[in-house]
């Protein structure tokens, strides 16, 4: 079995008014990103 850990520590950033209160990574162009989660097990350690 292959494991993947991808550690995104600080993406999520605050939420800013520039951008509709919503943070940088949740307006961000990220279709690598939206890919591998929507095809993998993710979870919390």
């Amino acid at each position: 079995m292959r494991y993947i850990v991808l550690l995104g520590d600080g993406m999520a950033d605050w939420p800013l008014e520039e951008l509709g209160g919503k943070t940088p990574l949740q307006v961000a162009h990220k279709p690598n990103m939206d890919a591998l989660a929507k095809r993998s097990v993710m979870g919390m350690v």
